[in-house]
């Protein structure tokens, strides 16, 4: 008798425990959201034009983008902005996140795009390009680039 109550304390046991994973580690939702990246630019010389566009992973195409300081207008990117005069000012970007929760709201995981490339067009019309890491949008919401 005794042995038996032990196998049912036990079996109950495994079932709260599988209820319980399966509430909080099983995928519920998955979601996707975006937020306001503030880029600010300064340079010694002056600029004609800026352009930011947000990528999520760092590959040969972003390393050409780079490479050929090639401006957003030329895929009209939905991530991405060109300020034509620029004049100073803080430029604004979209950046991706997206991630999974589990039935009780817990986080599985989150992630962002992580790589900005910003276009410089100088006024003599020579272009420059640097590619920046993206913080963690739950840390900050800010970058400074300084070209030379």
């Amino acid at each position: 008798m005794r042995r038996r109550r032990w196998l049912v304390l036990a079996g109950l046991i495994a079932a709260a425990a599988a209820v319980y994973y399966f509430f909080a580690f099983t995928t519920h939702i998955r979601w996707g959201s975006s937020y306001d990246l503030t880029v600010h630019v300064e340079s010694a010389r002056p600029v004609r034009a800026v352009s930011c566009e947000v990528f999520g992973r760092h590959n040969e195409y972003v390393d050409d983008v780079v490479r050929y300081a090639l401006p957003s207008e030329t895929r009209n990117g939905m991530f991405s902005t060109t300020v034509d005069p620029y004049v100073g000012e803080p430029i604004t970007v979209r950046v991706i996140t997206y991630g999974r929760e589990s039935y009780t709201g817990r986080n599985l995981s989150r992630d962002q795009f992580r790589f900005l490339v910003v276009v410089v067009t100088y006024a003599d019309g020579r272009r420059v390009a640097k590619l920046v890491d993206i913080p963690d949008g739950r840390v900050s919401r800010e970058v400074r680039i300084t070209f030379d």
